[in-house]
């Protein structure tokens, strides 16, 4: 059969008139400034917005049991190793909320969405970690300064004892972050702070391990404990980028 169709005609380009067009396009486009600087402090806030309510609840039962701890019961516990264990127990729990809001983008196909958004994965666990620091770094301070003329210890001392359950608390949480998924974190993660809290109270076994003796142990245990955190939060972060099998997408 016969070719029916009607050749269309080649349409004459006049490169130099095309390239001179793409770069005046070009000039246009950098001349513009496209770049949307925005400040932390909007960032924060436009991130409060997406907390969820759990969030809130689980941080406000440990900020009233605080206030609890170191108001009712405070003159019932007597002396500088009975009021310890249990302000270093309340101190291992802080960082639970904040797995457990990061444990969300786990579920089904919501990485995906988030990692789409106008901020990526890692900057939005940034900067709910970066938020949630702040909130138990007043949670601490508050337990630091209400226990601080009950005992008998310096301020170094005390940092010391709180800050090292703290610390080996994340370390745990982060990992369990990591290897579990959403199903079944919340059950884990809640097994996990029963043992952390625990283990917080362990020293109470041994009421000369608050002694100044052993301060430098404590030293020595909690910079192995910000060591290993920090790789446990690089290894969580660089997981966000490369999708591997520490984070792969559901």
């Amino acid at each position: 059969m016969a070719d029916t169709k009607i050749p269309v005609p080649r349409i004459p380009v006049n490169r130099g008139k095309k390239e001179a067009s793409l770069k005046t396009v070009r000039a246009e486009i950098d001349a513009l400034n496209l770049k949307r600087q925005i400040s932390m402090p909007k960032l924060l806030l436009d991130q409060i917005h997406y907390i969820s309510l759990e969030y809130w609840i689980i941080q406000s039962f440990f900020l009233i049991a605080a206030v609890v701890l170191l108001t009712c019961f405070g003159s019932l516990i007597k002396g500088s190793e009975n009021i310890l264990p249990p302000v270093c127990a309340l101190s291992s729990g802080l960082g639970l909320a904040a797995v457990l809001e990061l444990a969300k983008s786990r579920s089904c196909r919501m990485a995906e969405l988030e990692q789409s958004c106008c901020f990526n994965l890692g900057q939005i666990w940034a900067v709910k970690l970066f938020f949630s620091a702040g909130v138990n770094l007043c949670i601490l301070t508050l337990l630091l300064f209400g226990i601080r003329d009950q005992t008998e210890y310096s301020i170094f001392a005390l940092c010391l004892y709180l800050l090292v359950p703290f610390i080996f608390s994340h370390v745990c949480y982060f990992f369990l972050l990591s290897t579990r998924r959403l199903s079944s974190q919340k059950m884990i993660l809640s097994g996990t702070l029963l043992l952390v809290f625990l283990f917080s109270l362990f020293p109470a076994a041994f009421p000369k391990a608050y002694q100044s003796l052993y301060l430098p142990l404590w030293a020595m245990a909690l910079a192995a404990g910000i060591v290993i955190l920090a790789i446990e939060l690089h290894r969580l972060f660089y997981s966000l980028t490369t999708g591997g099998k520490e984070f792969c997408w559901n």
